[in-house]
């Protein structure tokens, strides 16, 4: 009777063990699927958002280049902004253009502060501003200072700016 006992108690012992290992196996096959089956849902809906919002994120990625000018150096850039800027002074009618920077940048992203004084009439002075404002994305006017002498076509403008910079191939990460 006891060998019987016995020989019960390990079947009964060994059908517990299965169970334990058919209910751990279980547990972890469903929570493999039910793993798999979020990461599906996600993506479908990371993918209905994308394609949902694919023109506002292209404009948002458009308006994003364009607030960063994209030299291949700084003080290349630089020098296309002051020469850019010349131009744009030459077309309004505004002379004695001299652009001064005070800061050096070592970054391959970032702003610079510069300086620009011209000279020549408040009418013209505010339409080069507002081609500054509406075609240069990248530059920002901080403040500016009008200096006069009374005749209304020789003012002395003082312009701060800041020049955002990417240089190319440090695009965001």
């Amino acid at each position: 009777m006891k060998s019987n006992l016995k020989k019960t108690w390990i079947a009964v012992g060994i059908i517990w063990a299965g169970v334990l290992l058919f209910t751990y196996w279980n547990t972890s096959v469903s929570s493999h699927i039910r793993e798999t089956k979020t990461r599906k849902e996600t993506f479908m809906k990371d993918n209905q958002f994308w394609m949902r919002n694919a023109d506002i994120i292209a404009r948002v990625l458009r308006a994003d280049d364009a607030a960063y000018h994209q030299p291949a150096s700084l003080q290349i850039g630089l020098l296309q902004i002051r020469d850019h800027l010349r131009e744009l002074a030459a077309h309004h009618h505004l002379k004695d253009v001299r652009m001064e920077r005070s800061q050096i940048s070592t970054s391959d992203q970032g702003e610079v502060p510069v300086e620009i004084f011209l000279a020549g009439s408040l009418e013209h002075a505010m339409l080069w501003l507002n081609t500054i404002e509406n075609d240069f994305k990248y530059l920002s006017v901080i403040r500016f200072a009008v200096t006069s002498d009374g005749r209304p076509d020789q003012s002395q403008f003082h312009f701060s700016i800041n020049y955002r910079y990417r240089i190319l191939g440090s695009g965001p990460t």
